[in-house]
């Protein structure tokens, strides 16, 4: 099936893909914009605010204000 396929290539399952594409942005957007943390968030859909610094300190070791300076 896909998702068998999608595991054995990439090591993950696709809900974990995704959100660490996600992650990945909230990175470069949070390096390169002037957009607050709170719509970050929101323009990449990753539910409240307080999922989305959990998440992102989970994934990245600091919280997204930290990552940012």
């Amino acid at each position: 099936t896909l998702r068998k396929l999608f595991k054995a290539e990439t090591g993950l399952t696709i809900p974990r893909y995704l959100k660490r594409q996600k992650l990945q942005r909230a990175q470069e957007l949070l390096r390169d914009s002037f957009l607050s943390i709170s719509e970050i968030a929101e323009r990449l859909e990753c539910g409240d605010l307080s999922h989305f610094r959990h998440d992102f300190k989970q994934a990245c070791g600091v919280a997204p204000s930290e990552y940012r300076r």
